[in-house]
């Protein structure tokens, strides 16, 4: 597993996903205007490509961060925004340059996995312009995405679904409820075929309360729990 380390959170992902995420930065970077700091930054993502399992993630946090410039956060950035963008389009020319084997090489695979690397980047996006707006600098906007309203809601939501797992693994109660309540919030616009998944998370957020010490607000997700499980029929 590899583990990007953030100011407030983490985004993390499998060895091999990671392997082909940064194969697919160096091809983008490569593509945008070449600068001295862009060739610095993907000479960085190359050696990082060549560590092994465990060891191609870096911190982002800007106190202990390897990529210390402005310049290079903000080039990264930008790359994980077409990384994004070129992701949601149905065929893709500079995808379609990655080797067969690597995981984001075409833009026809199944539409859950897309969807899932898509939110990765933007996930990913998002950690790096907590580090820029720390230290001053403006974020990097996200680029227009080629996808439906309904594929554009998938991708908050998968969004919102690992930050959550990151909170919870941190044992940040609090942070971790206000997750649970933006997850509530976004499916709660798709009643009723998201029904089942709404109960689970009340059901979750009433056991965090618990947890807390909050009685009579776990009750009430508890029962708000129950009201919204679909109707058995």
């Amino acid at each position: 597993m590899e583990v990007f380390k953030g100011i407030t959170r983490s985004v993390c992902g499998s060895n091999g996903l990671i392997h082909d995420l940064i194969e697919t930065w160096i091809i983008i970077g490569e593509l945008l205007k070449p600068s001295n700091e862009s060739t610095e930054l993907i000479s960085f993502l190359r050696n990082r490509l060549s560590l092994g399992d465990g060891g191609r993630a870096w911190n982002v946090a800007p106190s202990n961060s390897e990529l210390r410039r402005f310049g290079d956060w903000k080039i990264l950035a930008q790359i994980l925004a077409e990384c994004a963008a070129q992701l949601s389009l149905e065929n893709s020319e500079i995808l379609s340059c990655l080797n067969r084997t690597n995981c984001l090489s075409s833009s026809n695979q199944d539409r859950e996995h897309r969807i899932f690397l898509i939110s990765w980047n933007l996930d990913f996006m998002d950690l790096i312009n907590e580090s820029l707006i720390a230290t001053g600098f403006p974020r990097v906007e996200q680029q227009r995405l080629h996808l439906t309203a309904k594929e554009l809601h998938e991708v908050q939501l998968k969004i919102l679904l690992a930050r959550k797992q990151d909170l919870k693994k941190r044992s940040d109660n609090d942070g971790h409820i206000v997750a649970v309540d933006q997850i509530l919030q976004l499916l709660q616009t798709e009643l009723p075929e998201k029904r089942r998944q709404i109960s689970d998370v009340l059901q979750e957020k009433g056991e965090l309360l618990e947890s807390c010490g909050r009685s009579f607000e776990a009750i009430a997700a508890y029962r708000a729990a129950v009201e919204a499980e679909p109707d058995p029929e």
